[in-house]
């Protein structure tokens, strides 16, 4: 759900006669980036339940169900307000338990960085071609990476 939206259902809820929100593109893109980062999360709290590591498994999907658990307008926001900030401080903090893998990580970093500077205004405008630049780039350096791990794993055989 976009920020826009979440805002506009905030106000709604105190003062019901204050609706305007009008769908846009926009909003469209930006609830689609919350469920592709919400995918890769729940791909992420998947490996660590069958990793067996009971203490990083109760951590993750601790944060997991905080920032993706409720449905209540506040804490949909709160969350959102919480994975930009830690994309800001990406190497630094959350942002590296939640994508502990570094192009899943940059990915988080880019795409906050991205959404959030077109949110406010500055940077270039967040748009499904700048999306799908940002996920193709990804993309291709995921697979770089796990053919880089697959020929280390053949030289040591």
């Amino acid at each position: 759900m976009s920020m826009e939206l979440v805002k506009a259902l905030l106000m709604r809820a105190s003062n019901p006669s204050s609706w305007n929100f009008r769908p846009s593109v926009e909003c469209d893109l930006e609830s689609l980036v919350w469920v592709v980062l919400y995918a890769m999360m729940a791909r992420r709290l998947r490996m660590v339940i069958n990793s067996g590591d009971q203490v990083l498994c109760e951590a993750y999907e601790r944060d997991f169900n905080v920032l993706w658990g409720s449905t209540l307008y506040f804490r949909v926001m709160h969350s959102h307000q919480n994975m930009h900030g830690a994309a800001a401080c990406y190497g630094k903090g959350m942002g590296d338990q939640w994508f502990p893998d570094p192009v899943e990580g940059k990915f988080f970093g880019e795409v906050m960085w991205k959404l959030s500077g077109s949110a406010s205004g500055f940077g270039t405008p967040f748009t499904y071609q700048v999306f799908d630049e940002l996920l193709g780039r990804y993309i291709v350096l995921a697979e770089e990476e796990e053919r880089t791990q697959e020929e280390s794993v053949d030289l040591s055989t």
